[in-house]
This record gives C-alpha cells, structure tokens and sequence, in this order.
C-alpha cells in the first residue's frame, strides 16, 4: 500500500472499540444508524482515495471492475500485530461496502438495509443487505464482512483477480 493514496483521507470511526457482536442490541443499532447514515459522507472519503487511480464512483459495473483491479494496492499488513490489516485498510473495506451496496440499491428495488439480529449467525449485529430474490428468505449480502475476509486473504495468500467483481455480479443476478 502507498500511504500517498492516503493523503487527506479520513478513517471512519465506527464509534464502538469491541467487535460488533460483543455489543448490547441498543449499542448495535446506534453503530447500525451510524454505518447507513455515513454513506454518502463515506463516499467522499473514498472518492479521495480512487482519485488515485482515476476511477469515478458512478455506480457502474466498470468502476466496480476498476476497483477490483486496484484493491490489493489499498491493503497493508498492519505492523503492529503482523497478521493483520492497517487501520486505513480496514477503512477501505467499509467505504467499498457502501459503495457495493449502493450500486445494488440503485439497482435491485427490493433490497433494504437491516441490522442482522440473528444471534448465531456469522454476521450477528451487522449491517446487512436483504430482500434478494433466492429460496432462502434469510440470505443477505454483508459486504464488509467480505471484502474484510478477503483482504485478510490477500495479505496472506495473493490476489485472485476478479473476485470482486464476481461478488457483486452474483450479489445482482440474486435480486433481479
């Protein structure tokens, strides 16, 4: 990762300082409210750093395609704990997730955001996209929580070119 790509770029601040299903329900649906709210601000942020590349943030499948192209580039192995990703990598990851899950709400008309409640699942007290036109009524898409796995995949084990991508494309196909 080249820091430059990070000049003037601010990390977000989920507001919370324990992972998310540690945290009471009312503590969950004030990070909830917090996540969907910052969208727009969170773009912009993002945008900084795409600039970079001269990718624009049109909701387009190409800009997704671009993005893909690039995201190994914006991860980096945090020093401190060696097995990790750096604070603005992770940063990155949630700004995506906004940005995936806006292109899908521009074009999926029956997805909604929720706060996962579901107690035993991976994503408990996420943030998550539902309403997808699949036989499990309980299927949802958590963006972060993906793009956080894979970037932990990368620093480890390489790139795999076109995942992202896919992931997305799959995640349309589902609600249409």
């Amino acid at each position: 990762m080249n820091s430059r790509f990070f000049d003037n770029y601010e990390i977000f601040d989920p507001k919370i300082n324990a992972p998310l299903e540690t945290l009471s329900r009312r503590e969950a649906e004030c990070h909830f409210k917090l996540y969907v709210e910052s969208w727009q601000s969170r773009l912009v942020e993002l945008q900084k750093v795409l600039n970079h590349f001269s990718i624009n943030l049109d909701y387009s499948l190409r800009s997704i395609e671009e993005i893909d192209k690039v995201f190994a580039s914006l991860i980096a192995v945090d020093d401190l704990t060696g097995n990790s990703i750096t604070p603005e990598s992770f940063s990155i990851c949630n700004d995506l997730s906004l940005y995936f899950a806006g292109f899908l709400l521009k074009n999926c008309n029956k997805l909604k955001w929720e706060l996962n409640t579901d107690l035993k699942d991976w994503s408990y007290h996420r943030p998550v996209l539902r309403g997808f036109n699949v036989k499990n009524k309980k299927y949802y898409i958590d963006f972060d929580l993906m793009l956080c796995q894979y970037a932990h995949y990368l620093i480890k084990n390489g790139i795999k070119k076109g995942q992202i991508l896919r992931m997305v494309e799959s995640a349309l196909n589902n609600c249409n």
